[in-house]
């Protein structure tokens, strides 16, 4: 199994001193660790949660998984197939960093689970994905502010806010 992730770093250099090589595909920017070691994904993981480089992926024969996101998350989770260059499945909304490292190190050891850490679906067109985007910020806006009146006197959200949060 290879992992692909973004080179040209010296963070890259640091952590893989062997077993890179070029993307050969030339698909993606970054480079390609041949047969990647649990001990070296994690690293990449912990490098990824701490943002010193954008994403992760493993490839498997025709198949891959990858990951990109920072912090707590959310990370952005996708599967499919090398050959047609495309992703087949994704988990709305994202997951969080601990089911991120739970699905990638279970894809590395060949572990099914992988694929019950959410519920994967096709992947969204663009329209759908700009009208996601937006009701994701229309509700983080909502609880901000439902945190913030939840500090005043009354503390109960109304008119527009109390019907955003209902949804």
């Amino acid at each position: 199994m290879d992992m692909r992730m973004p080179g040209g770093s010296s963070l890259f250099a640091t952590l893989f001193d062997t077993g890179a090589v070029a993307d050969p595909v030339g698909t993606r920017s970054g480079a390609i660790v041949r047969d990647v070691t649990e001990a070296q994904l994690v690293e990449a993981l912990v490098s990824m949660a701490a943002g010193s480089i954008e994403f992760v992926g493993l490839v498997d024969g025709g198949d891959f998984i990858e990951a990109a996101g920072s912090d707590d998350g959310p990370y952005a989770l996708h599967h499919g197939t090398a050959a047609a260059a495309a992703v087949a499945g994704e988990i709305p909304n994202g997951v969080d960093r601990a089911t991120m490292e739970a699905a990638l190190l279970a894809y590395r050891r060949g572990d099914p689970s992988w694929r019950s850490v959410g519920e994967w679906r096709a992947p969204m067109s663009g329209a759908e994905r700009r009208v996601e985007v937006k009701r994701a910020r229309t509700v983080a806006r909502a609880q901000r502010v439902a945190a913030r009146d939840s500090r005043s006197s009354e503390g109960r959200p109304s008119g527009w806010l109390a019907r955003v949060l209902r949804r």
